[in-house]
């Protein structure tokens, strides 16, 4: 049998990333038919549930120091690792320094291309630098590149001059966890919503607390909607603390909604979905994209949506949401207030994300990687024979 690597160097904190990989891993775990090797963070062992055909293999996180080293040719303890178990292909569910002296092909993943559109804080001159030179190495050793939509695609041939076929484009998909607790109990909501002691109305956000997640236009969104409407709107919070999260929290407290607004922390897989499902709708007012997890999430399980307009966002929720220009907290606390006020218009559209997300199963998303890993094994084989 075939023998694939996962280089999957993300825990479960890095947000979107680690739930990339996580459907990866839960889709070759369902519906693989290679032999498959999980290469992941020791102290993230839960992350791997296991299954006849995928072995587990925790690594430790190199440092910044030996990442360099790998760039510059250097064998690390984990290109030993991998190389022991004699994989015929990888796929590395993140762009990482670490990827190169592995001694065995690849397919990259390049998830955006949004430090060439900001200069948040978290794309500051070091971290752009390092990602021009990680996706420029990626793009010259990988046999292909995965791509989230075809905007990330024309990035990369834009800013980097990639070969357009060497760029495949997978949509995202939400992680397994999200289908295997789609039709969750309402008792077990319940004991969540108790748990956290929540109120019985919220909208929900769950993000990270970086500045690009946008959640201080939020925030001033709710404030506006205080001042101005006959209507109390609260708002979940769920992430790790990042960048942003001091600012936030201070303006949450500056503008004395710490009754509105409650930010709950990391919360567990069941628990992210009790809470889509308890929700009034999503909002995802974030900046970047060009296409998002979150979104499809809320669409699977009957939640619906308020998202940003930019990038790729519109096609990905197509007509199941309400659009938000997220720079604007009039237009977000106006969306909002609609949504939250109409009940008839959240039915319509959680009906529309049911029936779109027929479209992003977790079985789709796998048999397209199946048959891009069937092209690499080819490529790979025709390059030997050349």
């Amino acid at each position: 049998m075939t023998k694939i690597g996962i280089i999957n160097l993300a825990g479960r904190e890095i947000g979107g990333i680690a739930a990339y990989a996580a459907s990866l891993i839960e889709g070759f775990n369902n519906y693989g038919k290679h032999e498959y090797f999980i290469f992941h963070l020791e102290q993230d062992p839960d992350s791997i549930n296991g299954s006849a055909n995928c072995k587990s293999i925790p690594i430790i996180m190199p440092s910044n120091g030996t990442r360099i080293l790998s760039m510059l040719g250097w064998e690390t303890k984990i290109d030993k690792i991998i190389k022991k178990n004699n994989l015929d292909l990888a796929i590395c569910t993140s762009a990482t320094l670490t990827t190169f002296q592995f001694g065995v092909p690849y397919i990259g993943v390049v998830h955006d291309l949004m430090h060439k559109y900001y200069r948040f804080p978290e794309y500051n001159f070091t971290r752009r630098l390092m990602r021009d030179l990680i996706y420029k190495k990626h793009l010259q050793d990988s046999l292909y590149i995965v791509a989230d939509s075809v905007m990330t695609k024309n990035d990369l041939v834009r800013f980097y001059k990639a070969e357009k076929n060497k760029v495949q484009v997978i949509p995202f998909c939400p992680p397994f966890h999200i289908f295997k607790y789609k039709n969750l109990e309402r008792n077990v909501i319940d004991k969540v919503i108790n748990k956290y002691n929540l109120p019985e109305e919220f909208i929900f956000y769950p993000a990270q607390f970086w500045h690009h997640k946008n959640h201080i236009r939020l925030i001033k969104a709710i404030d506006l909607l205080r001042k101005n409407s006959d209507i109390t709107v609260s708002l979940v919070l769920v992430g790790s603390k990042r960048e942003a999260y001091d600012d936030v929290m201070k303006l949450i407290g500056e503008r004395r909604l710490n009754n509105r607004i409650r930010h709950i922390g990391f919360v567990s897989d069941i628990e992210l979905v009790a809470l889509y499902k308890a929700s009034k709708f999503l909002v995802y007012p974030s900046l970047i994209g060009p296409t998002n997890i979150p979104p499809l999430e809320a669409m699977v399980l009957g939640t619906p949506v308020v998202c940003s307009n930019l990038f790729s966002m519109p096609e990905q929720i197509g007509n199941a949401g309400l659009l938000i220009d997220p720079f604007n907290v009039e237009d977000i606390a106006k969306k909002i207030y609609d949504l939250w006020t109409n009940e008839t218009l959240r039915r319509n559209l959680a009906e529309m994300g049911l029936e779109k997300a027929k479209n992003f199963t977790l079985e789709k998303f796998i048999m397209q990687w199946e048959d891009l890993i069937d092209k690499a094994l080819t490529s790979k084989l025709t390059k030997k024979l050349s």
